[in-house]
């Protein structure tokens, strides 16, 4: 696929989650009953936030930073976080945009929706298959791009130590407030700092 039908692809799934079909519905809920962290509130709250980012403008503007050309894939290995619904997205968004090939490591605390999300995208254009790899062979990555604690970091940097790697573990964020803040920044650094049970 060429970079223009990749974007067009993902124009697709921003409608697709604008739509929200009856099967989408029973998805989300099999998403909870796996995982009771992700309520239905913060589920539409996940896709709410991933549809921004899939329309045409949203995408060409990104774009028009990089220089992406379409050439030969790389094999990009993609461990995945699951402490918020889809939070893994983005890695994918990334990789198939810039025309790499995602192989794919859920977390077994979030595997329902994204791959359902991708077999949807598969479905409807089915030449972005060659994309993603779902069999987790990572004997065959060209890259890593991996989440976790700083623990499992520190096991990804003594596994992965022969390839370029962008391993992230524990994260911390801080707020300085200076007392002047308004009702409507406060609401929002609440939201930032409860949304997702505190678990983003």
């Amino acid at each position: 696929m060429m970079l223009n039908e990749r974007i067009e692809s993902l124009v697709y799934l921003g409608k697709f989650l604008d739509r929200q079909t009856d099967d989408f519905e029973v998805v989300k809920k099999k998403a909870e009953i796996e995982n009771p962290w992700f309520t239905q509130e913060s589920i539409d709250e996940a896709i709410e936030g991933i549809k921004l980012w899939l329309t045409k403008s949203e995408l060409e503007t990104w774009i028009e930073n990089y220089d992406i050309k379409d050439k030969k894939s790389k094999r990009v290995g993609l461990i995945l976080a699951g402490n918020i619904p889809l939070v893994g997205f983005h890695d994918i968004l990334v990789c198939y945009v810039s025309g790499n090939i995602s192989v794919i490591r859920f977390s077994e605390k979030d595997q329902v929706l994204i791959k359902y999300l991708l077999n949807e995208l598969i479905n409807a254009f089915p030449n972005a298959d060659a994309y993603f790899d779902f069999d987790e062979n990572f004997k065959t990555i060209d890259t890593l791009i991996a989440t976790g604690s700083d623990s499992t970091a520190n096991l990804f940097q003594r596994y992965f130590s022969q390839i370029p790697s962008l391993i992230r573990c524990h994260r911390n964020a801080v707020a300085v407030l200076h007392g002047n803040e308004n009702d409507e920044e406060l609401l929002a650094l609440g939201k930032d700092a409860f949304s997702y049970f505190g678990l983003g």
